[in-house]
């Protein structure tokens, strides 16, 4: 299933053009064929469809990375002028920032010739405004809580997905335009990342996401592994996720994340909850692209206009440990031409039940 009710794609906004383009292409002929008498844009969820990248917009030009996907996406303008006509959706011309600079990904002839004849009187039209606001898509399970210089988009979802990643819970904040913690994006394709081995590829399993480790475990693949939206609150920028079926952990009861968006940070609050009377391990993570440093207890992560610190809140009396790895060679083997951090907190000692709260502040440089 490509497209839910709602219009959402699990595949990234680069599979949403891949597969959609053809569409639009097949659709607009056969309505110049049959001088409109079929009409496949007709249709209230291709509307849905088309609006899709605006609901995963961080800011301009850059999209929540899920799956298989990348943060900045080239988009074929033809296509988007001719989906956005039809559908009547015409904010989606906002993704393209100046028509000239976007020759597309797609290199074949017919795109080309397209985007030549599909956009050939487009310099007279008033393009709306591009507004990122807050939204939700239920069915894909991904919301997006924004103010007026950050957005964040977080999903819950499974973990059998279309171009699946073992992701649940993880989110992607973006402040001033710039990328703060991140979720790592696509992976090299080749024959182990569609086989059997694909989850022991760092980009793929959720050890490179901002997500728990639990007693040294990860977030497993299949359709029984999922989380789910228990409270989204867009006018409060509150949105709560319930994910403990992620891991597969029969003694964990309940794991809950909690993101508030603030107007300078975030505050991030996971709940634990486990059966049994054993003493669990955790590690609670924050990824970046971005340089990332341990200064005086707290996580500080440094990119080009954003300066973010990150501490825990909760008073323990057990030992906290706080870790930076940087993943040059496994960054460089996905083709990234960046470098992957990982910071975490890690406690040990734990019990029962915990409250975990972490202070994301942000300072913009």
């Amino acid at each position: 299933k490509a497209f839910f009710e709602d219009g959402g794609s699990s595949e990234g906004v680069g599979y949403w053009q891949y597969g959609l383009a053809p569409y639009v292409i097949f659709a607009d002929l056969l309505y110049n064929r049959t001088n409109g008498k079929i009409n496949l844009f007709e249709n209230n969820k291709l509307k849905k469809i088309a609006g899709y990248p605006l609901a995963l917009m961080l800011s301009k030009n850059a999209y929540a990375p899920f799956a298989d996907s990348r943060e900045n996406t080239t988009f074929i303008p033809g296509f988007i002028y001719k989906l956005a006509q039809r559908t009547c959706v015409p904010e989606l011309r906002g993704v393209l920032d100046n028509i000239q600079n976007f020759a597309g990904r797609q290199s074949r002839l017919t795109y080309h010739l397209r985007d030549i004849l599909w956009t050939k009187d487009s310099s007279d039209e008033m393009v709306p405004p591009l507004k990122i606001s807050a939204s939700y898509l239920p069915d894909l399970g991904v919301a997006r809580i924004v103010n007026a210089s950050s957005a964040v988009v977080i999903k819950a979802g499974n973990n059998a997905e279309n171009h699946n990643h073992n992701d649940i819970g993880t989110y992607v904040y973006n402040v001033s335009g710039e990328t703060v913690i991140t979720d790592p994006g696509v992976g090299s394709y080749n024959r182990d990342y569609f086989g059997p081995k694909r989850y022991e590829n760092l980009f793929t399993n959720s050890y490179s996401h901002p997500v728990p480790v639990i007693d040294g475990k990860l977030q497993q693949p299949g359709i029984k592994h999922i989380g789910q939206f228990v409270t989204v609150d867009l006018p409060n920028n509150k949105v709560v996720i319930e994910y403990s079926a992620a891991y597969g952990i029969p003694e964990l009861q309940k794991l809950e994340r909690e993101l508030v968006l603030l107007s300078n940070g975030i505050n991030l609050t996971s709940r634990y909850s486990f059966t049994d009377k054993n003493i669990h391990v955790l590690e609670e993570a924050f990824v970046t692209y971005n340089e990332m440093e341990i200064r005086a207890g707290k996580l500080v992560i440094t990119g080009e206009r954003t300066m973010t610190e990150i501490q825990c809140c909760t008073v323990l009396s057990i030992p906290v440990v706080l870790i930076v790895n940087k993943y040059e060679d496994e960054s460089k083997q996905n083709g990234y031409n960046k470098v992957l951090k990982r910071g975490a907190f890690k406690f040990g000692g734990i019990q029962k039940v915990v409250e975990l709260r972490f202070s994301v502040m942000v300072n913009v440089l």
